[in-house]
């Protein structure tokens, strides 16, 4: 009876041993953190690109408004002087 049941104990401990070396066959392996740092900064770049065009675009709101904004200074200061031309506003 005793080497029935030490038969049966190394039967199940070699099943088992097999069972852990067969576990990585059946589960999938996990992503490696270079592969996922490379799609954060992939995604990183796009969103600095699109940041990069919206502050352009504001630059060019901001030139046009210190265009108009000149030019109300310098039309109050014709009116301002007496030298306006424009008979709607003088």
């Amino acid at each position: 009876m005793n080497d029935r049941i030490m038969k049966v104990l190394m039967g199940l401990i070699a099943i088992g041993l097999w069972m852990n070396a067969l576990i990585p066959v059946f589960r999938p392996q996990h992503a490696s953190a270079q592969d996922s740092t490379r799609l954060v900064l992939e995604e990183m770049q796009g969103d600095i690109s699109s940041i990069h065009t919206e502050v352009s675009s504001i630059q060019s709101d901001v030139s046009s408004m210190e265009t108009a904004s000149s030019n109300v200074a310098s039309d109050l200061a014709k009116i301002t002087h007496g030298t306006c031309v424009n008979d709607k506003i003088c």
